[in-house]
């Protein structure tokens, strides 16, 4: 391996003199238990690097597995070759860190990269076990625990010099259940900084209730429902919809956010951030271009705060980068963790208001099923039906229609308990009339 600081150095002996370079470099440790028996240990390895800069003006760019005394010189040769007939390049692109400010770092758990395949085994085998033992109707049940290490590095010509350190456990399980001819699955996953905190008797009890419920799974009522959207799937509605406040997305006329700038677009009970700066593993310092991040409202009280912005999109439209530009090779604004803040009832009083609708436990085929130029959508969706403000029983097979914008317009309400995704974004139960259920 060859150090950033040292690339850019040869890089400027070889005449490109206003570069970018960025590493990520992460290890895994994964096991798995299928069926009690230890069936896969894999250590696996993840890395990229991306160099981003300009020579006489013209753009060069170079993308590797890694960066070591082999692929320096390819670097050199191909964006010596590529000046001849890219596009134009402004240097100003390149993030000058004079006058910036970084906060936010993640936290970061050093005991994570110590785990061994054993310590895995045993907390994937207690997994197991205490899920096994939970219902007797699992019939079939694969538990597996993961550590991930990883280091983040990005520098460039201008003296920008930025790491970020990360490391966390991912913990999964599918289990599978039979009563009769009935088969069920359901499944999960958590992303912890610390094995301690995984709670294994309660995902257990959680884990044979759905299974159970599934089983009892029974034909819900069609309609024009008042319906309760738990945290995750709520997330899914609304980062498909404030993802169009990308200004790439704007300039190209693909977003259906254009021209909605302190305009009330949503609900009056909505309030979102973009959160990048966090207390915990999934904070962002800085993004793709070694801009740093910051909290900003998105939507408050259903109007439209703010776009995002990285280098190229700020320097269009004359302001300032808001530290969303993310990507690989090809970086356009993008969202971080996002905050739907809470209201002021518990979901189980906001359940009390359904006389006659659903509670909605997941939500699926977004992206195929969400039309990006129109807001229509036709969704695949799982839930509880709901009668008199009390659950009756659980409904295997939803389909929900209607329009996105209209959707977030009818939110009447919002939870005062939040639930972290596994993504780190955080969102409140959504309480929401007149969406069209099929079943």
């Amino acid at each position: 391996m060859i150090s950033l600081k040292k690339a850019l150095q040869v890089a400027a002996e070889n005449g490109i003199k206003d570069l970018s370079l960025r590493t990520s470099n992460n290890t895994t440790l994964t096991v798995e238990i299928d069926n009690g028996v230890p069936e896969k240990t894999q250590f696996s390895s993840d890395s990229y690097f991306v160099a981003l800069g300009a020579i006489n003006g013209h753009k060069v760019s170079f993308h590797a597995d890694v960066l070591d005394k082999n692929t320096l010189p390819l670097m050199i040769k191909s964006m010596k070759e590529q000046k001849d007939y890219t596009k134009e390049f402004d240097t100003g692109l390149i993030v000058d860190p004079k006058g910036l400010t970084y906060t936010g770092h993640p936290v970061y758990n050093s005991k994570v990269g110590k785990l061994t395949s054993q310590d895995l085994i045993s907390v994937s085998k207690e997994l197991y076990e205490a899920i096994k033992v939970a219902d007797e109707k699992i019939i079939n049940l694969v538990t597996e625990a993961s550590a991930t290490t990883g280091v983040n590095e990005l520098v460039n010509s201008k003296g920008l010099r930025l790491k970020k350190k990360e490391a966390y456990v991912v913990v999964s399980w599918f289990a599978v259940a039979k009563e009769g001819e009935e088969v069920v699955s359901y499944s999960d996953v958590l992303i912890l900084k610390d094995l301690k905190l995984l709670k294994k008797e309660k995902i257990a009890k959680e884990t044979a209730k759905m299974l159970n419920d599934e089983l009892k799974a029974k034909k819900g009522a069609s309609g024009v429902k008042k319906c309760l959207i738990k945290p995750h799937p709520s997330l899914v509605l609304i980062q498909s919809i404030l993802s169009h406040l990308s200004m790439f997305d704007i300039d190209q006329n693909l977003s259906l956010l254009k021209d909605t700038q302190g305009k009330k677009v949503f609900s009056e009970k909505l309030n979102v951030l973009d959160k990048p700066i966090t207390k915990d593993l999934y904070s962002t310092p800085f993004d793709s271009e070694g801009y740093p991040t910051c909290n900003k409202e998105l939507v408050k009280d259903g109007v439209v705060m703010t776009y995002l912005y990285d280098q190229e999109m700020a320097q269009k439209y004359n302001h300032e980068p808001t530290g969303n530009g993310f990507g690989s090779t090809t970086i356009h604004p993008a969202l971080t963790n996002v905050e739907v803040l809470p209201g002021e009832k518990v979901h189980k009083e906001l359940l009390k208001e359904i006389e006659d609708g659903y509670l909605i436990t997941s939500i699926s085929g977004v992206h195929s099923g969400l039309n990006g130029q129109t807001g229509d959508f036709t969704l695949s969706g799982e839930g509880y039906y709901v009668k008199g403000g009390k659950v009756r029983h659980y409904v295997n097979q939803l389909t929900l229609s209607g329009n996105i914008l209209e959707l977030l317009k009818n939110v009447v309400d919002v939870s005062k308990d939040q639930v972290v995704d596994y993504t780190g974004s955080r969102s409140p139960y959504l309480l929401v009339k007149d969406i069209v259920i099929s079943c």
